[in-house]
């Protein structure tokens, strides 16, 4: 039980630093992203 909760937050914690990476390679997206939250 505990391992899988920590398999979880791995995977979560992985696909997170992969959108951060695409983030990275994109500002204007990332930019247009702050835009609409402001």
């Amino acid at each position: 039980m505990i391992f899988n909760i920590a398999r979880g937050v791995n995977r979560a914690a992985t696909e997170a630093l992969q959108s951060f990476k695409m983030i990275n390679k994109m500002p204007f997206i990332f930019e247009v992203f702050q835009f609409f939250i402001h």
